[in-house]
């Protein structure tokens, strides 16, 4: 498989956007996530969503400057319209100068009290790439280096070395490609220790 994104449900299991300190490419980096689930073949396994990143370590969310890190891209819906995936993605193909009319850009903070709003029922989608061709890696990598958002997002889907050699995809993204295109169960380990996914945007349904 050289290629595979998708677009995953979750449910949130609590209305915070929850941050961690991780190393990236020898740089410290405050990873901005929701606490979500997914059932995975009948079997709930809870999830780090991940939203966006600011170098630096343990930033809180009120010290983010108003740069495009601090921002997510969201479009929500009622429960009730229909849902096509596809077309939100061919949307969000357009250049950036289409795209944010049709996508909301919202500061993490905003969106924080945003969720303290939303119904029980909501539930969240989330789009990102999983497995992503080769002949992008070498791109994939420089972003991660140069912007913070990448670095975060990026991360859960990519294996380096101990001196920064990029080794491939992880066996993170693996199990998702697995899952998502066999329907194979989630190995053990991932299980235990909780699955990781990424937002390039988010979709909120709502009743």
């Amino acid at each position: 498989m050289l290629s595979l994104s998708a677009t995953v449900a979750f449910q949130l299991l609590d209305r915070g956007i929850h941050h961690e300190t991780l190393r990236v490419l020898d740089q410290d980096v405050t990873v901005y996530y929701l606490r979500v689930s997914h059932t995975f073949n009948q079997v709930p396994i809870e999830t780090r969503l991940v939203l966006t990143g600011y170098f630096g370590r343990d930033v809180p969310i009120s010290a983010l400057p108003a740069d495009g890190s601090a921002y997510i891209s969201l479009r929500s819906q009622n429960s009730d319209a229909v849902f096509e995936p596809w077309r939100i993605h061919q949307d969000w193909q357009l250049p950036y100068e289409q795209r944010i009319e049709l996508f909301d850009q919202m500061l993490l903070s905003d969106f924080e009290r945003l969720m303290a709003d939303l119904p029980d029922e909501v539930i969240v989608l989330a789009h990102h790439p999983v497995i992503l061709p080769p002949d992008t890696w070498t791109q994939a990598v420089l972003d991660m280096s140069r912007l913070s958002a990448q670095a975060a997002r990026l991360q859960p889907f990519f294996e380096f070395d101990a001196f920064n050699i990029l080794l491939g995809q992880s066996d993170m993204a693996r199990a998702w490609a697995d899952y998502l295109s066999e329907n194979e169960p989630i190995p053990e380990e991932l299980e235990e220790d909780g699955m990781t996914f990424s937002a390039e945007y988010l979709i909120i349904i709502v009743p």
